[in-house]
């Protein structure tokens, strides 16, 4: 199946008995500059949504029921395959085809990369991260 265009993330809300509500519509969905979306992880604070596809890394607003709003632009071009939150606001993302580890820092205010990311790592596959 061929995808109509840039892909758009909408909210619902679950009630306890499973049933879903949105106030999510095709004009206050967010579009991503990612395509072929390959991940998707909301921080632990709820506060962000780190995005990852084929093209590259984005984050938005998670603002709960309400709709997800833009954030910042493009964290990383190339592919990215696979993101990971810790709980001190930082985010990784993983690049198996370029074998790179790239580590941001996500606060309210902006998303920095890490000193020294993206690191180089042979064939990365997956991870887990663990806050201590």
């Amino acid at each position: 199946m061929q995808q109509a265009g840039p892909s758009q993330i909408a909210v619902y809300t679950a009630d306890s008995s499973g049933n879903l509500t949105t106030t999510s519509t095709a004009a206050n969905m967010p579009k991503t500059s990612v395509t072929s979306v390959t991940d998707v992880r909301i921080s632990p604070n709820d506060k962000f949504i780190a995005i990852a596809g084929t093209s590259g890394l984005e984050v938005f607003h998670f603002n709960g029921a309400n709709p997800i709003t833009h954030f910042t632009g493009p964290l990383a071009t190339g592919e990215v395959d696979h993101v990971m939150w810790d709980d001190a606001d930082h985010l990784y993302a993983i690049s198996t085809s370029a074998g790179k580890l790239m580590v941001f820092t996500v606060t309210s205010t902006a998303a920095t990369q890490a000193s020294g990311s993206p690191y180089a790592i042979a064939s990365p596959q997956n991870m887990a991260v663990l806050t201590k």
